[in-house]
């Protein structure tokens, strides 16, 4: 199956709510920058940027997550930031059932990761 199918059906068995929200937040990620990938890793989407994770989201009974893999060297006044348990320069932003999307929010903070991806590139040898 196509990484685009595996997305495709990840969405599809989730609730209304989370599958409005994960197809919105997918469309901003590609809104931000076309040459975003997507990929599938750790069961659930991914999405890459040169190679390099820049972010992914997740769903459980209450909430979509949405993991910056460099999440630690973000700031957003508009957004709260939780810690990645195993990961220190990972964070996530939760969103729950009640939650309104602020989308300028999101994809200003898509653009910072990329830029921070960028720079994760310039020293990975």
């Amino acid at each position: 199956m196509l990484v685009p199918e595996q997305i495709n059906l990840y969405i599809a068995e989730r609730p209304t709510w989370q599958r409005k929200l994960m197809v919105r937040l997918r469309q901003l990620v590609h809104g931000v920058n076309e040459e975003i990938e997507e990929s599938w890793r750790s069961q659930a989407p991914q999405f890459d940027h040169n190679g390099m994770p820049v972010l992914g989201f997740s769903a459980n009974k209450t909430s979509v997550n949405v993991t910056f893999c460099q999440g630690a060297h973000l700031k957003s006044s508009r957004l709260t930031f939780e810690p990645v348990t195993d990961d220190r320069a990972s964070r996530s932003l939760k969103f729950h059932e009640e939650d309104v999307l602020n989308e300028s929010a999101c994809s200003s903070l898509v653009k910072k990761a990329l830029v921070q991806s960028g720079k994760a590139q310039e020293i990975t040898p």
